[in-house]
């Protein structure tokens, strides 16, 4: 991808990866090959108990296609939120504890039942919490 955002040539690139703990990019999560969503219109996913498995800073992809990414992302403290700026937009959503969201310099309090909207290249940092469970949605169109 070009510093401008996607080409027309980055449309058509089919992405393949290993699962990896690294949410909002290119180099990570599991893609399901088209092959396997060709006849589904509707996919059903389960995460609920997904977060209780992992570790402070962990995520994990429950469901992948070729627009969007959902993942459970798990922050616990004393663990800091070292995550980096990502190439796709994004929506947090809590489901779990509260905090707040820095993006951009700008500070958002959130709790349980709370999203919020993070535009690709942001930075963008979660402080003021002692656990946080948060369903992630990227953008990759």
């Amino acid at each position: 991808m070009s510093p401008d955002g996607p080409s027309a040539t980055d449309a058509a690139e089919v992405l393949f990866f290993d699962p990896t703990p690294g949410p909002g990019d290119s180099e990570g999560g599991d893609v399901y090959p088209p092959e396997a969503m060709s006849d589904a219109r509707s996919l059903a996913f389960r995460f609920g108990g997904m977060a209780d498995a992992l570790e402070p800073g962990g995520y994990e992809v429950v469901h992948e296609s070729e627009r969007l990414q959902v993942g459970i992302y798990v922050l616990a403290a004393p663990e800091s939120d070292e995550q980096s700026p990502h190439e796709w937009d994004e929506l947090y959503f809590v489901l779990e504890g509260s905090g707040a969201l820095t993006s951009e310099g700008v500070g958002l309090p959130l709790e349980e039942g709370a999203g919020a909207f993070v535009p690709a290249g942001a930075e963008h940092r979660f402080s003021e919490y002692e656990r946080l469970v948060l369903l992630v949605v990227f953008d990759k169109a």
